[in-house]
């Protein structure tokens, strides 16, 4: 009974995480790019749409996250541990490089990825890799679903 309850309580910790994570990313991401006029209002979901969502789920945001977070974050943590804000620098660190990633897209995106990137590092500091994951296709599929995607045609 006592296993059951701890697992129990870590989900909810997780889901909580997830959701906190998300809520934070979208804003500043999505407002972000809205602000910055590279995405504008266009809900749809395409006959495509679940061809999309299962390309999105395994080959990119698990991918990244296991690389960004579990293998990146994780590592600068454990590297940093003696330093009085170690796990900050490796969560600063890891979106740093998170954004970069995406700077074939262009500066705009490099900057609103790093900030997802933040709430990534996050969500992987205080709910592990799977709140990671969650949130970063979280934000991906309200992206997909209510945003022009990937941009807004110029």
């Amino acid at each position: 009974v006592y296993i059951k309850l701890l697992i129990r309580d870590a989900f909810l910790i997780q889901k909580a995480t997830t959701l906190m994570a998300l809520t934070l990313v979208a804003i500043a991401a999505l407002g972000g790019a809205m602000l910055l006029g590279m995405i504008t209002w266009a809900p749809k979901w395409p006959a495509s749409g679940w061809i999309w969502v299962l390309n999105n789920l395994l080959l990119v945001t698990l991918v990244e996250e296991a690389l960004f977070r579990g293998y990146i974050q994780g590592g600068l943590s454990r590297w940093f541990k003696q330093l009085p804000h170690g796990q900050t620098l490796a969560l600063v660190m890891a979106a740093l490089l998170f954004g970069l990633a995406h700077m074939a897209a262009g500066w705009h995106w490099v900057l609103l990825s790093g900030i997802a990137g933040l709430g990534y590092g996050l969500a992987w500091r205080f709910g592990g890799l799977g709140a990671a994951i969650a949130t970063h296709f979280g934000l991906n599929l309200l992206h997909f679903v209510f945003f022009t995607y990937p941009m807004r045609a110029i």
